[in-house]
């Protein structure tokens, strides 16, 4: 079940991911409307631009997820050095007569 819900969310977060790169998209085909007309003009394809933005689209995503595996794996690092200090202090500093005796 839990296996079930974490795909859920996982889903859930590449649909909204994908919402964000569609939006992101739009607004760069809406704002280089000029440079699409001229590339036209001097003889692209509506395939050529096709391709260009489609292209975009996947070296943004691919971006997006390496920057999010690289964040998460400082993070990780992060959490596991601030939570892990304190009891490798207390470790260090165990005397080593008594950490023999200790039954």
């Amino acid at each position: 079940m839990l296996t079930y819900v974490l795909a859920a969310i996982a889903a859930i977060s590449m649909i909204v991911g994908g919402i964000g790169i569609m939006n992101i998209m739009w607004v760069t085909v809406v704002e280089r409307t000029q440079e699409i007309g001229i590339r036209r003009t001097v003889g692209s394809r509506r395939r050529d631009i096709f391709q260009q933005f489609v292209a975009e689209a996947v070296a943004l995503s691919m971006l997006s997820g390496f920057l999010g595996v690289g964040g998460a794996l400082v993070l990780t690092y992060v959490v596991g050095v601030a939570f892990g200090v304190g009891p490798a202090w207390r470790a260090s500093r165990i005397e080593t007569l008594n950490a023999l005796r200790y039954e």
